[in-house]
């Protein structure tokens, strides 16, 4: 049985069909077999292959899914059993499509809210997770999937969220390849008379440029715009490198995607000799055997830090040809710039956040500086007083014993004179206390009323 992946919208078709009891004059193709036993090997149905006696039904599993519309055992709780039980050759591995559905069913039961879950297994990733909840047919529309670890590696807790996804404001509309062009735009014929960037042989290469030619108009009615990368040089490596960046930007409201046109090899070229190559088109040269033309055409779109889990590579294909991708590689790209636009807004929004948050953490640092001083003034103020009061009692006993004296010394009440004159001076309320003046708000003076990250945040700051 093969990894329990979401069913697609003809398998599902397919899953009805056995279980209304497989009507005859319901296929118009002869490909519905091919669907039934990948339902077989999902252990959703049991087919017998004989081809006198053909059949198809549900197994248990087949009905719950039916039912349920997931498959038995494929709640979090089960997956996450699942996934720490003991490998066995018989052990199903648990995919990131069905802990992505597993997820979106658990936030789907609290309305869309999010919800917090403890995963215990290392092999959980939940980069993939969001990635194969893209492609799930239980992903809201309009909705993608967020998973933000709120724990420790050791906790490994998450809080799944919906957020708003981008492509359901982009509308998919078709691009028309002319069969036919009298004067090429600039990036297709600057693509033309470069042949070392073509990637494309002689016999394709105009249909190559019409491609081009399409997407460079499209984008500048739809207000962007398409260049050329020419070749960096003779230096081998840097032309290599080139290659693999693309030969074409296209800048959709600022933000610039390469892109890659390209013809696909066929298998069983031979091993490519040096010599040889150097004689043709410099695009031959990096590769390891000799190009194999099929005529298929491919434009991929080269995103090395691409984590989105979206489409990446539109190419000629069985059921549509590259023409027929123009108008979904500009809805994937228009999708990836508002994708980058909210990326920049939340990092905006989060270093608003934690400039608030360090504001606060001063402010509040600030008072319990204030306070301290002020508590440190008072002790000084209170000794102050005690030590007055002290030299008071003091001048009071001087005054005492002078007063026993029939015929006091004139030095002894020059002494007195004097104590008395200097206390009425030295008193420290001979005017009303007033507000200790605040300190200077520096970093040696916050130091040590800030925590040690906002301490080191305020000297990056």
């Amino acid at each position: 049985m093969t990894s329990r992946r979401p069913l697609n919208d003809r398998q599902l078709q397919a899953l009805n069909w056995i279980g209304d009891g497989c009507p005859p004059g319901y296929w118009h193709d002869f490909g519905y077999k091919t669907t039934c036993y990948a339902l077989a090997d999902r252990g959703l149905a049991e087919v017998d292959r004989r081809p006198t006696s053909w059949s198809a039904e549900l197994t248990d599993a087949g009905s719950y899914y039916l039912e349920h519309g997931r498959y038995p055992g494929s709640s979090l709780e089960e997956l996450q059993a699942r996934a720490l039980a003991p490998r066995t050759g018989s052990h199903l591995a648990v995919s990131a499509a069905e802990y992505a559905s597993a997820i979106l069913l658990e936030l789907e039961a609290c309305d869309g809210t999010s919800f917090e879950f403890t995963h215990a297994s290392s092999f959980f990733n939940p980069s993939e997770v969001e990635k194969a909840a893209v492609r799930s047919p239980w992903r809201p529309a309009g909705k993608k999937l967020v998973l933000t670890a709120t724990g420790t590696w050791a906790d490994r807790r998450y809080v799944a969220r919906f957020e708003h996804d981008p492509a359901d404001d982009v509308e998919r509309t078709d691009v028309h390849v002319p069969a036919r062009i009298t004067r090429l735009h600039p990036a297709a014929a600057a693509y033309r008379e470069d042949p070392d960037r073509h990637e494309v042989t002689k016999s394709h290469l105009s249909r190559a440029c019409r491609i081009v030619h399409a997407i460079a108009v499209e984008a500048e009615r739809r207000g962007h715009s398409l260049s050329f990368t020419a070749s960096p040089g003779r230096d081998y490596n840097a032309f290599r490198s080139s290659l693999s960046a693309g030969q074409f930007v296209l800048d959709v409201d600022g933000h610039l995607f390469s892109l890659r046109l390209t013809e696909l090899s066929a298998g069983g070229g031979q091993r490519a000799n040096f010599l040889e190559a150097r004689s043709k088109a410099r695009w031959h040269e990096p590769r390891n055997t000799v190009f194999v033309s099929t005529g298929k055409l491919s434009i991929a779109i080269v995103d090395w830090s691409s984590r989105t889990g979206r489409r990446e590579k539109f190419a000629d294909g069985t059921r549509a040809t590259l023409d027929s991708q123009i108008g979904d590689l500009f809805w994937e790209l228009e999708v990836r710039a508002l994708e980058q636009d909210q990326v920049v807004k939340d990092r905006e929004r989060a270093a608003e956040a934690r400039f608030q948050e360090h504001e606060r953490t001063v402010a509040a640092a600030e008072k319990r500086m204030v306070q301290a001083d002020r508590v440190t003034q008072l002790h000084a103020r209170a000794e102050e007083w005690a030590e007055y009061t002290r030299l008071q009692d003091y001048a009071r006993a001087v005054e005492t014993r002078i007063g026993q004296e029939s015929n006091p010394e004139p030095e002894a009440l020059e002494w007195l004179t004097w104590l008395q004159s200097h206390l009425a001076v030295a008193n420290p309320l001979h005017e009303p206390p007033t507000m200790p003046a605040p300190p200077q708000s520096s970093e040696a003076n916050l130091q040590q009323f800030l925590g040690t990250r906002a301490h080191h945040r305020m000297k990056l700051d």
